[in-house]
């Protein structure tokens, strides 16, 4: 468990670098899509989230099913191999939805530890 801890505080580190993200670029999605080095700097942060949940445990990760971890561990390899482009609107909108939803998610399971 306490593997899944350090996991699980590094997934919401990274959450919070989007949120960062957000705040300095501008949370709005023409300046999102606008923005190339915006674009990067949270694809970047997607990828380590990705990478990060493929290290979570089966307990941790059934403890909250609702989650979709291996979407979320999917999203890693859409950006890092770019498999048919980038849809750059659904990107936004797991930045703006999916992210602080996990975050919060993280965050109760850390607790629970």
């Amino acid at each position: 468990m306490n593997s899944d801890l350090k996991t699980l505080e590094t997934i919401v580190e990274y959450c919070t670098k989007i949120e960062n993200a957000t705040m300095r670029f501008g949370n709005n999605q023409k300046e999102f899509l606008s923005d190339i080095d915006y674009q990067h700097t949270c694809s970047f942060s997607i990828t380590q989230i990705g990478e990060q949940v493929k290290r979570l445990s089966k307990e941790i990760r059934e403890k909250t099913p609702e989650t979709q971890w291996r979407k979320i561990a999917g999203m890693k390899d859409i950006i890092t191999h770019a498999y048919g482009g980038i849809d750059l609107i659904k990107l936004w909108n797991v930045i703006t939805e999916k992210i602080p939803e996990l975050k919060e998610t993280c965050n109760k399971l850390i607790r629970e530890l």
